[in-house]
């Protein structure tokens, strides 16, 4: 962050008091100084230690600062590595403190990008604070205070591939983990060890197991085995050769051997522990170039070009490792260079037919690195091995994991297009040439081969028929080879676990959801079989058995993929740690997943139709129709003749209609008629008081259709409040029961990503029943946050469990809008960043937040002001940038963001996305925009400008008719932390604004559309409890027909006893019953989109007048700005009793018409024009 905005926030928080002391910081952290348990600790110590940073962290040094408790430490920072290939930040630093007194026991240091005030450290060699360890290790130097990281912090820092973190409490992987360093690993004396004790990099196994668990024990041997390593790397300032030179390994192995070169583990003890003593830029270099050269293993850079190329994958994949690794730490272009040649003769290996491949029918090609087996084995060479051999074709299904491994690690640097291709077809390849067993019907069969013999793996393995590992594995070699002893062997099973990462990371990269499902099973079995303390003993004296199964960390990146990746619908599901031993099933089924029969609680009142696949059930018949809202009469028309039958007179399925009746409650009614009556008190069963609330809103948290509250804290360290509605015999009671959080949907650790406003509901990463996950903004710092609802959660009306919060929007201070901009079916995130280039109106991917689609002008303009909706009624959002007077439009020929100019009338200066709305606010059938922007002035007024669409792309400014005579003055400061939201409050058919706060003392103003291009402004209804206030709390409202009594309810995050109350009792966040009685009718719809759209985001829901082209009212389902956005549609009909509902889908999706339908009533419109209706209080239908 930049210095000078940095101490802008730090001071506007001192000043304010907005901040608590912990969450001011794009980086903040801790670390736990620990003497190791063979020292006896000094009153002066000295402590070097390594920092990963995040992508974009630090870029000033001079940021670092170090607390223990209250008193800032004298420190010496050094600079590590650097994100070269982005954004050039700190990927590293080197911090080291002195005189520390270490007798008082643990120490638990802040760090964070505050900046420092004390006078640098110079530094001092960091062997004056190492010691020597025993003979069994060689007497190699270790620190004696270890520096301990926090974990969770670390699996953010991207130092790595991603991963997750093991869970606090030890899972059964850990304890795998755990009893083979206990029983064995950890005790290699290091002077009797062999050099194939090495092999496949010790040091990175346990720097890779310290990073997942934290531990001190992982972390010293971790140093202990680099520092050992190090000592036998050739530094002789040789040329690297194919004899061996200057980078090869020379304990007990050959110097031409590259197999056994290993730099990653350099990468790692520069990040963690701040040692890089043993090496210079150009021994890192000479490494990955040595690995290439020596003569001892095949070369493996160079085209496959001939059938009996000599080729082995670990030869390739160990190569590829220390090339990446090299560029990582070095930014060396020759690396990069043979890197990618590398990635391109695998590719070419992989997946071009050659001539050798048509003459003997070893077509089509397996996924698999295919290659001569003998030649691989030394059985022959490549001249002397016979042509054309069927038997000798095959590839190595557990060496295939070294090439992912480098390729996995490669793509998070170099996003090299040609990787997710080749991770899937690998993984296929190795899934169903590379076991004994086939995926049949939900479960592993054994192959017919295979069958009447016993499987061939370890004692320990508990899944041992389904997870019989070969050691080579064909798609065209005969059964005698496959079923050979060389090919199958006995417990090649020893490689499992390792290959959960190629398994893995080709379901990560697979989008056919039959593919990921067998994928997924084999990865279960694989964790469920090996990675438990049974197979703990598995030893015989291969030390190196620990090096292959841990150095990719193979599981914990597959809980990370399973995490970031739903489960397929009708596939498992594992829990977010995956080496549980049991699986659970989704319930769900068919494309979406309905979460299982709901025929109880839903029926069908009108059979859709769409052009391809026409209804057969009986029913109203839902014309498709691809033309606007207002040139649809003759579509309406001719549905009509089709007749009707019983369910299109339906009555409300709700508790009550608006029409017919009025609460009992009372209320306060204002001057536009409104009446409103607060029953926090009656409601809430407990909601306590929170320390800085700045959200609220109605979210359906559990998937059972009642609105649930949430208010929304200001960090993730400090609870928000959950608040779940009663269901009980699936109706929703209108009253609420606090779920404590207890470390679920409020997680304290790691500190960021976190979330500090701007919360964003919808199922946006693919639950199997629909149910929502939520997002938002860290305003105030890095990359913010996402609770991802854990698929295992199935429990309609439930208590919703959420897996370990991750990053949700990506870069500094960043906003975010979920939107699907390309049409693919997959959502992304519009992004708008703090800093330049601010990034505006970027397209990135959901999960990596990766640039897809770059704003290609007007991207360096600093803005709040981005709106995501369908402007011109296309079917597909655009991204409008108001300050510059136009919108990005994606182009599906040219895949790119166009900008189109001089639409939107330009003239203001400053945009907000709080108060920022989308809303067809003069019922003609397109959507037209309104934001209000406050000043930071006691006197300041809150400014609004609405802008009508005009149908064809362009808006005119109707801010003067619209808001005549209306002023939003502040009454005390900073309006812009309120927020507005759309609602059609009296039903008029007529969408109101509910404007969030001016200032402190009014926590809602009503802006009722009054029909004719203008509002009417009301705020005589106090809403207020008069205890907003800048330490506290900023007001923030949410809306939604909590009750389903058809009118639209305000809830709002503000304390204090209720208006028309004198109870002194405090409740966190205040809930307000729309009692208003004046006979006017609603519909409420639910919008199902097609696949992972389960949401129907970017849909367009039109009421007409039954058989007309005339509008009643209008609305789009999205994702509008960070204040704004609308899944669920509460249309006001005004005196209508029957309408035509028309729903088009987005992206050149069906358009269904539903004619001469009932109201005063909740319906869902699924992706095939069924209209089903539906009772709030059950499973919400996905499909029919």
């Amino acid at each position: 962050m930049d210095l000078s905005i940095k101490r802008f926030v730090c001071q506007f928080a001192a000043i304010s008091g907005l901040f608590g002391a912990a969450n001011v910081f794009s980086l903040d952290t801790t670390i736990t100084l620990q003497a190791d348990s063979a020292i006896t600790p000094k009153v002066s110590e000295v402590v070097t230690f390594g920092l990963p940073l995040a992508e974009g962290e630090v870029v000033d040094l001079s940021e670092i600062k170090v607390t223990q408790g209250a008193t800032e430490l004298p420190i010496s920072v050094q600079a590590g590595m650097r994100w070269h290939w982005s954004d050039n930040s700190y990927r590293s630093v080197t911090i080291q403190l002195q005189n520390v007194d270490m007798t008082g026991g643990n120490i638990v240091l802040r760090i964070t990008d505050e900046g420092r005030s004390t006078t640098d450290l110079t530094p001092v060699p960091h062997t004056n604070g190492w010691i020597a360890a025993g003979a069994d290790k060689a007497n190699m130097l270790y620190p004696r205070i270890l520096a301990l990281h926090d974990p969770f912090y670390l699996d953010d820092t991207g130092i790595i591939a991603p991963y997750n973190a093991a869970p606090e409490t030890p899972d059964s992987f850990e304890l795998f983990q755990q009893a083979q360093v206990n029983n064995w690993s950890g005790g290699l004396d290091y002077n009797a060890s062999s050099g194939a004790n090495w092999l496949f990099d010790r040091s990175t196994a346990y720097f890779k197991l310290y990073m997942t668990t934290g531990e001190a024990k992982y972390l010293k041997e971790a140093i202990l085995s680099k520092q050992f390593y190090f000592t036998h790397v050739r530094d002789d300032g040789s040329t690297p050769a194919p004899a061996g030179g200057e980078g090869c390994w020379t304990y007990g192995v050959a110097c031409a051997d590259g197999k056994y070169i290993a730099p990653q583990q350099a990468k790692l003890a520069w990040a963690l522990a701040g040692d890089n003593s043993q090496w210079d830029e150009q021994l890192i270099i000479n490494m990955a170039l040595q690995s290439d050269l020596g003569w001892n293993q095949y070369a493996t850079r160079d085209p496959f070009d001939s059938q009996n190329e000599g080729f082995t994958e670990r030869g390739a994949g160990m190569a590829g490792l220390a090339e990446i690794v090299a560029y990582e730490m070095t930014g060396n272009q020759t690396m990069l260079d043979h890197l990618n040649e590398r990635i391109a003769s695998l590719k070419d290996m992989q997946q071009t037919e050659k001539p050798w491949d048509l003459t003997n029918g070893w077509v089509p090609k397996s996924g698999g690195f295919t290659h001569n087996i003998d030649v691989h084995e030394g059985n022959c060479n490549e001249s002397s091995c016979p042509l054309n051999d069927s038997t000798s074709r095959g590839f190595s299904a557990w060496m295939s994991e070294n090439i992912v491994d480098f390729l996995w690690q490669s793509y998070w640097v170099t996003k090299n297009e040609d990787i997710p291709e080749m991770l899937r077809l690998i993984a296929h390849a190795v899934d169903d040439y590379g076991f004994t067993s086939a995926y049949s019907g939900g479960d592993h069969v054994t192959k017919p081969e295979f069958s009447g013999q016993n499987p061939r793996t370890q004692g320990c393995n508990t899944m041992k028929e389904d997870t019989d590992l070969l050691y080579m594995a064909s798609a065209f070699a005969p059964v005698a080879s496959r079923t050979s002893g060389d090919w199958w062997p006995w417990y090649s099973d020893n490689h499992n676990i390792e290959t959960v990462l190629v398994l893995g990371t080709g379901y990560y990269f697979e989008t056919d959801e039959v593919k990921k499902m067998k994928l997924r099973a084999r990865i279960e079995k694989l964790i469920q079989g090996w990675g438990h303390t049974g197979c703990a003993g598995v030893f015989s004296g291969v030390y190196r058995l620990f090096n292959w199964q841990h150095r990719s960390n193979s599981v914990r990146t597959w809980q990370w993929i399973d995490e970031t990746i739903p489960a397929p619908v009708g596939g498992t599901s594992s829990s977010s740690s995956s080496s549980s031993s049991s699986t659970s099933s989704s319930t769900s089924s068919g494309a979406g997943g309905t979460g299982g029969d709901t025929s109880s609680s839903s029926s069908s009142s009108s059979g859709g139709t769409t052009v391809d696949n026409p209804p057969s059930a009986p029913g109203i018949m839902a014309v498709v129709v691809k033309s606007s809202p207002t040139s649809s009469s003759s579509s309406s028309t001719s549905s009509s003749s089709s007749g009707t039958t019983s369910s299109s007179s339906s009555t409300s399925s709700s508790s009550s209609s608006s029409s017919t009746s009025s609460s009992s409650s009372g209320g306060v009614t204002g001057v536009t008629g409104v009446s409103f009556a607060a029953v926090t008190k009656t409601a809430f069963d407990n909601s306590p008081e929170m320390t800085r609330a700045f959200w609220a809103g109605m979210p359906d948290v559990n998937g059972d259709g009642c609105l649930d509250i949430y208010i929304g804290s200001h960090s993730d360290d400090d609870d928000s409040n959950m608040l779940i509605q009663n269901n009980v015999g699936g109706k929703c009671q209108g009253t609420f029961t606090y779920f404590a959080d207890n470390d679920n949907y409020s997680q304290a650790s790691p500190v960021t990503p976190r979330i500090t406003s701007r919360y964003t509901w919808g199922n946006w990463y693919g639950h199997p029943q629909g149910f929502w996950s939520f997002y938002g903004n860290d305003v105030d710092g890095s990359a913010s946050g996402r609770y991802v609802i854990d698929p295992s959660f199935t429990t309609v009306g439930g208590q919703p469990q959420y897996q370990r919060k991750s990053t949700a929007c990506f870069g500094e201070r960043p906003k975010c809008i979920i939107a699907d901009i390309d049409g693919d079916n997959a959502f992304e995130m519009v992004s708008r960043l703090f800093s330049a280039p601010y990034n505006t109106g970027y397209v990135v991917d959901l999960i990596t937040g990766e640039t897809k689609y770059p704003s290609p002008v007007k991207n360096n303009t600093f803005t709040d002001g981005l709106l995501v909706f369908d402007v011109d009624n296309d079917g597909a959002p655009e991204i409008v940038h108001v300050l510059e007077g136009g919108y990005w439009k994606f182009n599906k020929t040219s895949k790119a963001l166009e900008w189109m100019a001089d639409t939107i009338p330009t003239g203001q200066t400053k945009t907000t996305d709080t108060s920022s709305m989308v809303f067809d606010y003069d019922a003609d059938g397109d959507a037209d925009f309104l934001f209000i922007v406050g000043m930071y002035d006691v006197n300041g007024t809150a400014t609004p400008w609405m802008y009508r669409n005009n149908g064809d792309g362009t808006f005119t400014d109707v801010t003067s008719t619209a808001f005549k005579d209306i002023t939003l003055s502040n009454t005390a400061y900073f309006t812009t932390y309120s927020n507005s939201v759309v609602a059609d409050i009296n039903l008029d058919g007529y969408p109101d604004v509910v404007f969030g706060g001016q200032g402190f003392n009014e926590a809602v103003t009503l802006l009722m559309n009054n029909g004719d291009g203008s509002f009417t402004e009301d705020v005589s209804i106090d809403f207020t409890p008069k205890n907003f206030g800048w330490d506290a709390r900023k007001p923030w409202l949410g809306v939604g027909d909590y009750d389903n009594d058809g009118r639209i309810d305000i809830v709002h995050n503000g304390n204090g006893p209720d208006f028309q109350e004198t109870a002194s009792t405090l409740m966190e966040g205040q809930l307000f019953h729309n009692v208003t009685d004046n006979g006017n009718h609603w519909l409420r719809v639910r919008v199902r989109g097609n696949g992972a759209n389960t949401d129907g985001l970017h849909s367009r829901v039109t009421l007409f007048v039954p058989g007309t082209s005339n509008v009643i009212t209008s609305y789009q389902v999205g994702v509008f700005t960070g204040g704004y956005q609308n899944l669920i549609t509460h249309a006001g009909l005004g005196d209508n009793t029957r309408v035509d509902l028309q729903v088009d889908l987005p992206h050149g999706g069906s358009s269904c018409r539903h004619p001469n339908i009932a109201v005063d009533r909740d319906v869902v419109v699924l992706s095939t024009c069924q209209l089903v209706d539906y009772q709030p209080g059950s499973a919400i239908p996905l499909s029919q």
